[in-house]
């Protein structure tokens, strides 16, 4: 009798993991119970992973369904099918936003707010205070970089100093970035510039690599894993981090208008800002700048030896094409955001129910052969016309497509 129950739960679990549940999805590679595909992913851990969606895009098609966890998201590999969905015909029915970490438990968030994480009236009303405030700001005006050129003087001075007294193998770019950027968000911000003797980045780092490190695995095995030890410590970590920030941010409101939503923004801001400028300065110069400074220095001689503005871009284009190849090859967002269906969609030859998750993976875009022959090859070349310009690639979408 026994052994019947424990056969007939087994042929239950299976039937409902590798048939019903993904009965009215597009097809894709079968997933574990609990696991989903992660264990497929971890197969491919070059860029990000890049090549896991090319290798299912081969095998099921540009439209297919990875599970992460239980958690099944259909993906859109092929950058036409991507431009129409995401971009010509964007509407309502993909406007949704597929959201699942941790900031919707922890006590001190009061929910889940923020342009990537909510959808409909509050992302509209969200979506458009923050233009209007990036705008004040300086987005798109001289204000902007003229900060960030007053800077790089800085800095450019310093990391000389540094190379006379240390040589130039002993120089860590990543604080010199942090406070650059830093000082020039905290100036518009609050006025003031980041001082370097600030020693927060340190503890922010460790933070943001927890909370990585937990939101995976909440993906992977559900919420409920904050109640069981050891996950429940890292939690509690966590939660008393954020509702301490947010503690603070609520004292400042009585203080000066506006300041929470300022703060708000800065720290991800200037985390995300930090990482992406660090390494792509780095690639840059590893592998675009110092092994063809002898063919191209007439290019980026000024770049490298005068400080310079958006107006000289123009006159840059080797410049302009590592930095595009750059961009490329970093793959800084290896799995992008999910889009939440709203209603019936219909992607490429599936209609997709309302409430599934729908990826753009640009990354297979970013890395797609019949766009970028040898894809795996750092060639600034590519983005160069036959004069030596600066060709236009509406492909290169690294930073997503669409207002989403």
């Amino acid at each position: 009798m026994f052994i019947g129950l424990l056969l007939l739960n087994v042929f239950a679990i299976l039937f409902w993991n590798f048939i019903w549940k993904r009965r009215k999805l597009p097809p894709g590679p079968t997933p574990l119970p609990l696991m989903g595909n992660l264990h497929q992913l971890a197969n491919f851990p070059d860029h990000g992973g890049a090549g896991a969606y090319t290798h299912f895009a081969k095998e099921y098609g540009p439209v297919y369904t990875l599970w992460l966890g239980e958690d099944p998201y259909v993906i859109v590999t092929d950058y036409e099918l991507i431009r129409s969905i995401f971009l010509l015909n964007f509407n309502e029915q993909t406007s949704g936003r597929h959201f699942f970490g941790i900031a919707q438990f922890v006590s001190g968030t009061h929910g889940i707010y923020g342009i990537t994480k909510t959808h409909g009236e509050v992302w509209l009303y969200l979506r458009r205070y923050a233009l209007s405030t990036l705008r004040n700001l300086g987005m798109g005006r001289s204000r902007l970089s003229d900060e960030m050129l007053i800077g790089l003087r800085e800095v450019s001075a310093k990391l000389r100093s540094d190379i006379k007294q240390n040589g130039p193998c002993n120089i860590d770019l990543s604080k010199l970035i942090s406070v650059l950027n830093g000082s020039s968000i905290s100036m518009l911000l609050f006025g003031h510039p980041l001082e370097e003797a600030n020693n927060w980045r340190e503890d922010m780092d460790d933070f943001w690599k927890v909370k990585a490190q937990i939101s995976i695995l909440f993906r992977m095995f559900s919420w409920w894993l904050r109640h069981f030890p050891p996950f429940s410590t890292t939690f509690k970590l966590i939660d008393q981090t954020l509702t301490a920030a947010y503690d603070l941010v609520d004292k400042e409101i009585a203080k000066i208008e506006k300041r929470a939503n300022l703060s708000r923004i800065y720290v991800p801001f200037r985390w995300w800002t930090n990482f992406w400028i660090q390494f792509k300065t780095n690639y840059a110069i590893a592998n675009g700048f110092l092994p063809k400074c002898d063919a191209q220095a007439e290019d980026y001689s000024d770049w490298l030896c005068s400080a310079i503005d958006l107006e000289h871009r123009p006159f840059l284009p080797y410049t302009n094409a590592v930095i595009n190849e750059t961009i490329r090859l970093v793959n800084l967002v290896p799995f992008n955001f999910a889009h939440l269906t709203l209603d019936e969609v219909k992607i490429g030859n599936f209609i997709v129910e309302p409430g599934t998750p729908i990826v753009p993976q640009v990354s297979k875009v970013l890395f797609d052969e019949k766009l970028y022959p040898e894809p795996h090859q750092f060639r600034p070349e590519r983005f160069l016309d036959d004069m030596g310009q600066l060709k236009k690639s509406d492909e290169l979408i690294a930073f997503g497509i669409g207002k989403r």
